[in-house]
Order: structure tokens, then sequence, then C-alpha cells
């Protein structure tokens, strides 16, 4: 059957949220001849249980191993038939009247792939949410990517050949975008509300742990291999500016101290240096917990790009190994 829209949440142990992101879902495409997918990867608590109450399509990964953040869009996109795609993730609910608004637009704008809203931060209580909340708020127009969910034209989706790659476990929508606009296309977001994000209630350094645990902190470097060979690969290079940077201190670092004992001056300038950009970016910052928090942030996601350039592949064309389950 065809379907005006298709709406893909992804989610993983999302029992705290799923039938918020549900009930959202089914308020907004009232009128929409729609089709609502639950693309599960491997919930261990009450998720599949609570989604079963109400009239959706429940697909699930049928290897753990599979899991990340690109796997769920693609998931859900090989079980959906709809014109339009919209991804949502378990923790989010659709603002009203989004939905109707980006499709009128879609329609008028024969080049434009895919639109997103501005997104309201319901638990801004870290650093990361905080810059989140700052950076979709805006009203950006015309962009390279739609981070935290957006809505597509499946057939801008066709001609690139897949939606998110299976595996990025971050930069999904990223990568996404840069395909998106290396084939003509066009990505807008507009100063509508179109979502609310409840995230997860953590520390700002809690943060860490968490991308440690699901892998999310090797996304980067996921994602510049994947960019190696195509048009957008030196973009991705400029995206991964700060980390890249970081990597290329360490190696200035070591240089030095190797080289200490024949040239000691080169380290003591190097250390000058080093403790002078630092003195900037902290007058810069104005705030000391926010330049820690980039500190440790940066060095923390340069082990990720490591790490990630080093992760195999598999073809993002191929097909995700799931099941539909049944009610």
């Amino acid at each position: 059957m065809k379907y005006e829209l298709s709406i893909i949440i992804k989610a993983l142990n999302e029992e705290v949220n799923i039938e918020r992101a549900i009930k959202s879902c089914i308020k907004e495409t009232k009128g929409i001849k729609s089709e609502i997918i639950l693309a599960d990867s491997l919930s261990r608590d009450k998720t599949i249980e609570i989604a079963k109450k109400y009239p959706i399509k429940i697909v699930q990964l049928t290897n753990k191993k599979e899991r990340s953040c690109g796997v769920g869009p693609q998931l859900g996109y090989q079980y959906s038939n709809g014109k339009y795609i919209y991804i949502l993730d378990g923790d989010m609910e659709l603002r009203p009247n989004f939905l109707k608004e980006a499709i009128k637009i879609l329609e008028k704008e024969k080049q434009l792939a895919g639109i997103a809203g501005s997104v309201v931060e319901k638990r801004a209580v870290n650093i990361v949410f905080k810059r989140r909340k700052e950076e979709k708020t805006k009203n950006l127009e015309y962009t390279d990517k739609l981070e935290m969910g957006g809505l597509y034209k499946r057939e801008a989706i066709e001609s690139i050949n897949y939606f998110s790659d299976r595996n990025l476990h971050a930069y999904e929508e990223a990568e996404l975008g840069y395909r998106l606009i290396d084939k003509g296309w066009k990505l807008k977001r507009i100063s509508t509300k179109s979502i609310n994000h409840y995230g997860y209630n953590t520390t700002s350094f809690g943060v860490f742990k968490k991308r440690w645990k699901t892998r999310y902190v090797k996304g980067a470097g996921e994602f510049l291999r994947s960019s190696i060979g195509k048009k957008f690969f030196f973009k991705t290079v400029w995206h991964m500016k700060i980390y890249l940077s970081v990597i290329l201190w360490w190696i200035l670092l070591i240089a030095s101290i190797c080289l200490i004992r024949i040239t000691p001056v080169i380290i003591e300038g190097f250390g000058i240096l080093s403790i002078i950009l630092l003195i900037m970016f902290l007058i810069k910052k104005r705030n000391l917990k926010e330049f820690a928090f980039s500190l440790v942030s940066w060095h923390y996601s340069s082990i990720g790009i490591l790490w990630g350039l080093v992760t195999p592949q598999r073809n993002p064309k191929d097909n995700i190994p799931s099941k539909e389950i049944k009610k």
C-alpha cells in the first residue's frame, strides 16, 4: 500500500518515552494517509510491549551487533512506502502542525529534498543539550544537513540509493545531507517548532561515559572513512577540523618530546604556543566549566576518530537482517 507519509521512530530501550512519541505521531497524522513504523534495535525493556498497544508497524533487528544510530532510519526505510519520510527518535515528540506545513513546502519547492524545524529541548540539563538548544532554534534556511529529525522526499532518497548509513554510530544525518547536496538537492530548516526532545538525564561529563558505551564516540571516524573517495570528502574533513587538529597536536607533541635532547627550544616553543592558545580559548569561553568540557570533548572525540577509522564497514546498500513483529 502506498502512503502519503511514513514516520519512522527509531528506538532502543525507550520505555520511558516511546508512548509519548507514538501518540504524538498518531495525533499529527490525522487527515494524512500515513503509516507509523517503530524501528527497534532489540530493546531489552518494555518498549515493544508498550508499542504493541497502538496501530503501528513494529520492525526489529535480529542481531544486536548491528546497533548504531544509522541503522534505525535505514531499517524503517526498508519497510516504508510513503511519498514523504519523517525520521523521529524515540525520545522525541512531534509538535502540532509542523508536518502539514513541511509537506506543503516540499511540494512547492521541487529541488528541496528535506525540511526540519526548530527543536525544543525539554531537558537542557547538560552542556551538550544546552548547545543543541541554541543551535537548533535558529532559522537557518538552506543548510547542508538536518540534525534532530527531518522530513524527506522518497524520490530524493531513491536518487542516492539508501536512507542512512548503517555503519555510522553518529553523524548519520550529516552524511545523509552531504549525499543529497552532492546530487543537487537542497535542505532547509525553518523556525517553526517541529519536535520536543527529552533526551536523557545525565551530567555534562556523564555524556562521555554514555557515548563510549553506545560507541557514539567512533561516529566521527566512521563518517570520515565513509566519505573517502567521495566528492564531499574535504567537506567532511573540514567538519572534523577541531578533532583532526587535536590529533595533529598529539603528533607535534610526541615529535617535540623525541627531539628535546637535540633541540630543547622546540618543546619550549611548542609549550608556550599551546599555553597562549589555551588562554585565548578560555577568554573566549568566559566559563571554566565550558572550557574544561570542550577540551575533554575534543580529545575524547579525537580518540573516537581513530577508532572509527579502523572499524571495518559493511555495504550500506545491503539489506539489514530484521523481522516484523506481529501483534
